[in-house]
């Protein structure tokens, strides 16, 4: 499919739905989600906006941990033309009061693990859509009595984003981010940090700051990459997340050729790579390798560079290898 003009993060992710549709792009409570599955339930999620009265222009605030709901409210605010207004969580009662009634919002989403934190400062009139929330909408009938959104005209330099100061020294300021401004941010991600598609960035800040708002979620939707989220900052969670092999993976059998100083080469390559040696003979080494393909890639290449490879056998964990004889 070819690229499309990209002049709002709407148009950044479809792009990047158009050309990676099966690609992983969340692992939110250790649920994966596609690229094309998201964005069926973004679509249902923004026409249900719209039947609120949701127009562009108009604000809808979201006060949520970092979960799937508030990915999926991200998204959809912008695809129905709105402007998303992150509320933190964390602010006291006076602060969140004073964000809530500057922001005006048509509808905001709420979400129980915060109600605590949130309840007293909640203006009244405003439409609420929940998470396990008592007289609110519920998420989930939220997105069952969805529809296609209707299109919406928006600029690059309309509004996409407000979000609020901590009010350190005064009241929260909200800060305005124009598409515009956040197409510039993710330049400013992706080029000086080295991102790539193969990517898998753990969203460990809450969704409502600015580096979970302006830069890993939509640098990440840029280049079709993963985002894994982090539900809270608890040490043990965010451990299990970075261990956890949440892409699939592979098993590889490699036979190569090693004499004389490639046998010393070989024993250097496989250590770096975690490989192990698992068949020795006088001219040949085998090596076991388990991971993802991007590193699995990268040990083929560097060995069909050295002009040492010869088979390769493959297969993902528990399937039935296959195999395949690459170029020597």
């Amino acid at each position: 499919m070819p690229s499309l003009p990209l002049n709002t993060l709407t148009d950044v992710w479809h792009n990047t739905v158009g050309k990676y549709p099966g690609r992983e792009a969340l692992v939110c409570a250790g649920r994966r989600h596609s690229f094309r599955e998201l964005d069926r339930d973004i679509a249902r999620l923004a026409g249900r906006l719209q039947d609120l009265g949701v127009a562009p222009g108009d604000r809808v605030a979201v006060a949520m941990p970092n979960c799937l709901e508030f990915y999926l409210a991200y998204w959809a605010t912008l695809r129905a033309g709105a402007i998303l207004a992150p509320v933190n969580t964390r602010l006291g009662e006076r602060e969140m009061r004073y964000v809530f009634d500057n922001v005006a919002a048509r509808v905001i989403f709420v979400h129980r693990e915060v109600m605590g934190e949130c309840a007293p400062a909640l203006p009244d009139g405003p439409h609420r859509i929940g998470v396990e929330v008592a007289d609110t909408e519920p998420f989930d009938e939220a997105l069952a009595a969805g529809r296609e959104p209707d299109p919406v005209a928006v600029s690059t330099e309309d509004v996409a984003f407000i979000a609020h100061t901590s009010g350190t020294t005064g009241v929260p300021k909200g800060a305005i981010m124009r598409h515009a401004d956040l197409l510039f941010n993710i330049k400013n991600t992706v080029i000086p940090f080295s991102w790539r598609h193969e990517d898998r960035n753990l969203l460990l800040v809450p969704l409502f700051h600015a580096t979970g708002l302006y830069s890993v979620v939509p640098s990440s939707a840029y280049l079709g990459a993963t985002v894994v989220v982090a539900p809270r900052p608890d040490p043990r969670e965010v451990v299990d997340l970075i261990e956890t092999p949440y892409t699939e993976r592979e098993l590889m059998l490699i036979k190569v050729r090693a004499v004389g100083k490639e046998r010393e080469e070989m024993k250097r390559m496989a250590d770096i790579f975690r490989g192990r040696i698992i068949d020795v003979t006088d001219r040949t080494y085998t090596i076991e390798l388990t991971g993802d393909g991007v590193k699995l890639d990268a040990f083929i290449d560097a060995l069909d560079r050295a002009s040492i490879l010869e088979t390769v056998r493959t297969g993902a964990s528990g399937i039935a290898r296959g195999e395949r004889v690459l170029k020597v």
